[in-house]
């Protein structure tokens, strides 16, 4: 598995999927589109569960309604961006209500379909309880 993250106008969607790291694709209106096996392993989503429902799902509570916020301003075509193609360290929500810390790395694409995001998350710890009141 590589493990190494490249500069982002060196990397594609097909780049980010072959790295062999957690994959995911969401659309502009924030609808995944695509998950890959070793999402599917490490954070415990299945392809059925995810593919159609709102990148939110997998967004601790505490970050849904500023990544929503912050999804909704984002200018596309892209031109500077603080988000895509520098490595972020965020949580992601699994399937089982834990969190686990990883090393997001996110790159915009425009596709038949219309602009995408693809991000690898690259696990940097191992799951957590989170408890919310």
């Amino acid at each position: 598995m590589n493990t190494e993250h490249t500069p982002a106008d060196s990397v594609d969607f097909d780049t980010l999927k072959a790295s062999g790291l957690p994959f995911i694709v969401a659309d502009r209106l924030g609808v995944v589109r695509e998950i890959n096996t070793a999402f599917e392993g490490v954070f415990g989503w299945s392809n059925d569960a995810l593919v159609g429902a709102s990148l939110s799902e997998i967004l601790p509570t505490a970050h849904k309604m500023s990544h929503q916020l912050a999804f909704s301003r984002f200018e596309l075509p892209p031109t500077q961006s603080a988000v895509l193609g520098h490595p972020l360290t965020l949580a992601t929500r699994c399937a089982d209500g834990t969190e686990i810390i990883s090393e997001h790395f996110i790159i915009a694409e425009e596709r038949p379909e219309g602009w995408c995001f693809a991000a690898t998350l690259k696990p940097l710890s191992a799951s957590q309880t989170v408890f919310s009141s």
